[in-house]
């Protein structure tokens, strides 16, 4: 029988309002991506989960805890425009799109504030426009703002927290995060992303700067890397660094795009996959306190069930391993890899 009271402590967190950014526009990141997914939620998992559509908007000043002044500056002069422009080649901003952005990553922090709170467990904020890819200083890759790197920063600032942990599973490597938090001792990221791939960052060699040396872990992945060897990385490593740093909260880019039906991605993962990743993650969180974020995935037909699958395992961790990988020559090699260059830093080989 399954423990009511543990089910009802997830939060999904969402606002329609979200699919107003590029809702005349044709852009792989669509608005159907949230809309069919929180569907799919709500009809699958209402009377498990707490639902929360939230209005509240953060600060000009949360936004400047990680992002200069005048890329803030630059972004909200566009906050009432009606025509769309090109950030970069692949980031478009248009009518609603400022707001999206900032509502985006206020639904981040109210997340993080309820599970810091103690209200919730863990939460899963569903948003766009993604963030991952946001510097402090510039848009890139369908990102505006950095929702991950904001909410560390408001929590970090708030709770006066020391020990903060971000885990980025998207195919494509958080660029921007890494960037945001490379000189910290305080904000551990790791990243697992298919390399080499958008946008070319993320070997294991990229381990941070001054006090944040060690504390980025880049952990590359050919294309098609599926289930077992994702895995085996979850397991041996990601899941063996996270429970020595100890988070006080455990920040999770939650992209999934390297699922094998994503247009995008060029990996084989599938939903069980998602799942064990998700597992081993829970179970690895230290305090236990969890928000995923979501980043990529751009197949709106099968995004809304792994989703769900991984909002399900939030739920009610799966006893034991979803899945029990095996080493095989690609995990060799990265291995090979890791020691060379992150072990000495975490010692768990």
């Amino acid at each position: 029988m399954q423990d009511v009271a543990l089910i009802n402590k997830t939060g999904v967190f969402y606002n329609p309002f979200l699919e107003r950014h590029l809702e005349n526009t044709y852009h792989i990141e669509q608005p159907a991506r949230t809309r069919n997914t929180y569907i799919k939620l709500l009809n699958l998992l209402g009377d498990r989960v707490n639902f929360f559509i939230s209005n509240e908007m953060i600060s000009r000043e949360s936004l400047e805890l990680v992002h200069d002044k005048k890329y803030v500056d630059s972004i909200m002069r566009y906050k009432d425009i009606k025509k769309e422009i090109f950030l970069d080649p692949d980031t478009i901003i248009g009518e609603n799109s400022v707001e999206c952005a900032i509502l985006s990553a206020s639904l981040c922090v109210k997340a993080g504030i309820e599970v810091m709170e103690g209200n919730l467990n863990n939460a899963f904020a569903l948003t766009r426009p993604p963030g991952h890819h946001a510097c402090s200083n510039r848009a890139m890759g369908f990102c505006i703002f950095n929702n991950i790197a904001i909410t560390a920063g408001v929590l970090m600032k708030e709770y006066n927290l020391t020990r903060v942990a971000i885990v980025d599973f998207d195919v494509h490597h958080g660029n921007g995060t890494q960037e945001i938090f490379y000189d910290s001792d305080k904000v551990l990221f790791i990243s697992t992303h298919r390399y080499p791939f958008y946008p070319g960052t993320g070997y294991f060699n990229q381990i941070g700067r001054g006090d944040g040396i060690g504390f980025t872990v880049n952990i590359p992945l050919p294309e098609g890397t599926g289930d077992n060897d994702f895995a085996y990385v979850y397991t041996n490593l990601v899941g063996k660094i996270l429970k020595k740093f100890e988070p006080e909260i455990l920040l999770v880019s939650a992209g999934f795009d390297a699922h094998f039906s994503d247009p995008l991605g060029g990996m084989t993962l599938t939903d069980t996959g998602f799942r064990h990743i998700v597992n081993v993650i829970l179970k690895s969180s230290g305090k236990g306190k969890v928000v995923f974020m979501l980043e990529g995935g751009y197949n709106t037909e099968t995004l809304p069930s792994t989703v769900y699958t991984t909002v399900e395992e939030m739920t009610l961790p799966t006893n034991g391993e979803v899945i029990t990988p095996v080493l095989s020559d690609l995990g060799e090699e990265i291995l090979e890899e890791f020691n060379k260059y992150i072990n000495n830093y975490w010692n768990i080989l």
